[in-house]
């Protein structure tokens, strides 16, 4: 914008005015997004549901990585409906107490479940974004998955690989003194 308004004199003041708005727009949609599910979580909160589901699955005899795998499954459920912001925002208060009513490491918890819903987002047949992507690539969206799929596989065995090797995900953070 200071490039295309102070070099190029292409900028002008609606153009300028119309990017603010716009900015402004978008800045009010992803805070209210944000206020409602901050009053989602405290609901939650105040409902012990968080406190109810981390005692569940503490009780569950099971090993850490299907612990694990189940939550992925479950990111990656989540992620074909619904935007990876909304998902974190949403679930995090209800999982992040039961994962580490788990014994489950939080750092290596919170990666997995992000790369997790970031993939639930171009997963077939209900993904997101696919069908952001036949709208502006013009194509069908059988075009559109048969495109994606040699890039879905290895990405999912990157995340069967992160779940069964938590080094791989924590070496970082330790690293760095988290």
């Amino acid at each position: 914008m200071i490039l295309g308004g102070l070099v190029y004199r292409d900028l002008n003041w609606r153009d300028l005015f119309n990017a603010f708005r716009r900015t402004l727009m978008f800045s009010a949609v992803i805070l209210l997004i944000i206020a409602v599910s901050s009053f989602y979580g405290w609901i939650l909160v105040r409902m012990g549901i968080p406190q109810a589901l981390a005692g569940q699955v503490a009780s569950i005899d099971m090993p850490m990585f299907a612990l694990l795998l189940c939550f992925a499954l479950f990111f990656l459920l989540i992620g074909c409906f619904m935007s990876v912001i909304e998902s974190i925002l949403i679930f995090t208060p209800i999982v992040v107490p039961a994962a580490l009513s788990a014994g489950l490491d939080p750092v290596h918890f919170g990666i997995v479940m992000v790369i997790t819903l970031s993939v639930g987002v171009i997963t077939p047949p209900f993904g997101t974004v696919l069908f952001l992507m036949v709208g502006i690539t013009r194509l069908r969206y059988g075009q559109v998955v048969t495109a994606i799929l040699p890039f879905l596989l290895p990405i999912i065995a990157t995340i069967l690989l992160l779940i069964a090797l938590p080094g791989l995900a924590t070496w970082l953070p330790d690293i760095m003194g988290y």
